[in-house]
């Protein structure tokens, strides 16, 4: 839907997911959290940044529950709270930085920069948004590197439409920006290669 710009119908099924989860009165803590980090993803796709903070306040108060069984002494969610941390506050990042609060943004992202946050994919796709975002090229084609690395190491096929989009172009794009003239031409020719095969 969100492709397709039906945005009122895909904001419709992010609430009625929330709805159908929290129906029950079990504790769905961990999900509650997952889905309302996800929820937030999709309305930052859509350009809906109140909502989308909403949705991460959502997000982050399912958090603080889990913490709060840490504390008791149950570390069995221990390594999702320290994931969704970073996701949040990744997330928290891009919503202040979209809406202007520049300061703000860099700040939030600072705190999960020089964490192990580069272990995990989805944190590295939203630390490449956050990057490109406040145009620090250099640092988000490392990020480009990383995850191409991880790509070659799960044998995920390279070469679709949507690989070249959402990978190559960027690469390309970033390059371009930071000035290096002679990795953008390698990247351009790579694209072209990559229509062919594709």
């Amino acid at each position: 839907q969100i492709e397709l710009n039906h945005t009122d119908e895909a904001k419709n099924n992010c609430k009625r997911a929330y709805e159908v989860l929290t129906m029950s009165n079990t504790d769905y803590t961990e999900n509650k959290m997952i889905l309302c980090a996800s929820n937030t993803d999709e309305y930052i796709e859509m350009n809906d940044y109140d909502e989308a903070e909403r949705w991460n306040n959502r997000a982050y108060e399912a958090l603080a529950h889990i913490e709060k069984k840490l504390a008791n002494g149950n570390n069995k969610d221990v390594d999702l709270a320290m994931e969704y941390r970073k996701t949040l506050s990744l997330n928290k990042a891009i919503i202040l930085q979209r809406k202007g609060r520049i300061e703000e943004a860099n700040r939030e992202y600072d705190k999960v920069s020089d964490s192990n946050l580069l272990q995990h994919p989805n944190n590295l796709e939203t630390q490449l948004v956050f990057l490109k975002g406040a145009k620090r090229y250099k640092e988000a084609l490392a990020v480009m590197d990383i995850l191409d690395s991880i790509d070659a190491l799960s044998k995920r096929p390279r070469i679709t439409f949507e690989n070249i989009r959402d990978r190559m172009i960027p690469r390309y794009e970033a390059n371009m920006e930071a000035g290096l003239t002679n990795n953008a031409l390698v990247a351009a020719s790579n694209i072209c290669i990559a229509i062919d095969s594709a």
